[in-house]
């Protein structure tokens, strides 16, 4: 056959037997993708069959992280939470109104920012405030009665901060039972009874500031993907996204999840070369945070004259609120004591710095930066108290893994190679610790 031959030859279609052929059907499934609905019932088997390779610390893990949730929301009486009835108590009953607003006046003109003549001779409507808690609730009371959306929004911040702490330290490679027990440790967080109003714990949230709570959140799992980030060059996408999540839920926590992510890069630098590469990084997750939540961010900072001072006097009991707690308000408690914790928190900078954990490196530093902070703030519109809460996160996640390394350490006394761990150890510290 010649040169001529194949250029004119024509492709004859397949004939009907043709088709019937095992090998040219074979062919054809080998080239057509699959539909759809067919992908996603493949993705779902992948996902059952993962589940049968998981190991005995992940199911530990598992189980550790999810009764830290159900307990929390077992504590929060859930049957109050899921009836419809109006959520009051503190500052709650003031942000009832808000949402109700959102929905009814400001979404249906395609906005969540306004002017409302409910009080006063009118005001803005959430041009000081942020709306993305007060979106969600606004949304979800669209198919769900009014009272019961705003409650499941009100406490998702709580429910949610177990999970992040666990996120941060597989983000930052902590290795079990790290992980698990900074769930353990977030939950400990919550249930302080030393602070009421600051943030972030269980009757702060109850009191009003369940956008802090939800921010939170956000601001661990994004200093966990900062951390991995630097390391790797990666998450360029996702990093952004939560730092924006961040601010539009609250702007504290924004504020640390900013100071944070410089303390990750002065750590990352210390470590390892890369001094241009990491810089960008960073810079690059930081201005397109901003410019994600600038339609926000910006008008209330060019507004931010308007504002009003709340008023609250610096706290300059620096050593007793720090270390000691001993001058509380009458309905406070030191709960848990926090000189334990202060000496858990000691051991695992240890465990940390011996081992090179730089997650529990990243927290130490982390927690001394923000008691800085605390004392040398002036006063002003943000009050030094509202930065309590991080000082006292920061000792709980470093407490947990002080209790995880200690019982790795005994772990690995107890093997054969030290650089294996005996697991029925690591799995009993996990499982005796979060009980």
């Amino acid at each position: 056959m010649t040169e001529d031959d194949l250029s004119t030859r024509q492709v004859q279609p397949l004939a009907e037997a043709d088709l019937n052929d095992p090998v040219v059907a074979s062919l054809g499934r080998a080239i057509d993708p699959p539909s759809r609905p067919v992908q996603a019932l493949q993705a779902v088997g992948r996902g059952i069959q993962s589940l049968g390779r998981w190991g005995p610390e992940s199911w530990v893990s598992l189980a550790i992280v999810a009764g830290c949730v159900l307990f929390t929301f077992a504590q929060l009486s859930p049957s109050d939470i899921l009836s419809s009835s109006t959520p009051a108590g503190g500052d709650m009953g003031a942000h009832v109104w808000g949402p109700a607003y959102m929905r009814d006046h400001l979404l249906p003109s395609f906005r969540v920012t306004g002017w409302t003549q409910d009080w006063y001779a009118g005001f803005p409507a959430y041009h000081f405030y942020m709306v993305l808690p007060s979106l969600a609730i606004a949304l979800l009371s669209f198919i769900l009665p009014y009272g019961l959306a705003f409650k499941l929004v009100a406490v998702s911040g709580l429910l949610t901060l177990p999970i992040a702490c666990w996120a941060f330290g597989r983000l930052t490679r902590l290795p079990f039972p790290v992980s698990p027990l900074l769930a353990v440790g977030a939950t400990a967080f919550l249930f302080d009874r030393s602070f009421s109003i600051y943030g972030g714990n269980i009757p702060s949230t109850l009191a009003g500031e369940f956008a802090f709570s939800i921010s939170l959140s956000f601001a661990i799992v994004f200093l966990g993907v900062v951390g991995r980030g630097l390391e790797t060059g990666r998450q360029r996408v996702i990093a952004p996204i939560l730092l924006a999540l961040t601010g539009l839920c609250h702007l504290i926590p924004f504020l640390f999840a900013i100071g944070g992510a410089i303390v990750w890069l002065a750590i990352s630098l210390a470590r390892k070369p890369g001094f241009f590469k990491r810089v960008w990084w960073l810079a690059c997750t930081g201005v397109v945070g901003v410019a994600l939540m600038g339609w926000w961010l910006f008008p209330f900072y060019l507004r931010s004259g308007y504002m009003n001072d709340m008023g609250w006097e610096k706290r300059t009991n620096y050593s007793d609120l720090l270390f000691q707690r001993s001058t509380l308000d009458p309905q406070l408690v030191n709960s848990p004591p926090i000189q334990w914790v202060l000496v858990l928190a000691l051991l695992g900078l240890v465990m940390s710095i011996a081992w090179k954990r730089r997650g529990g490196v990243f927290l130490a530093v982390l927690a001394g930066s923000v008691a800085i902070a605390f004392i040398v703030l002036p006063q002003g519109k943000l009050w030094n108290a509202r930065l309590l809460p991080f000082w006292y996160l920061s000792l709980y996640l470093l407490a947990a893994i002080g209790v995880a390394e200690l019982g790795r350490t005994i772990a690995s006394l107890l093997s054969r190679d030290p650089d294996t761990p005996r697991r029925s150890v690591t799995i009993a510290t996990a499982v005796v610790a979060a009980l």
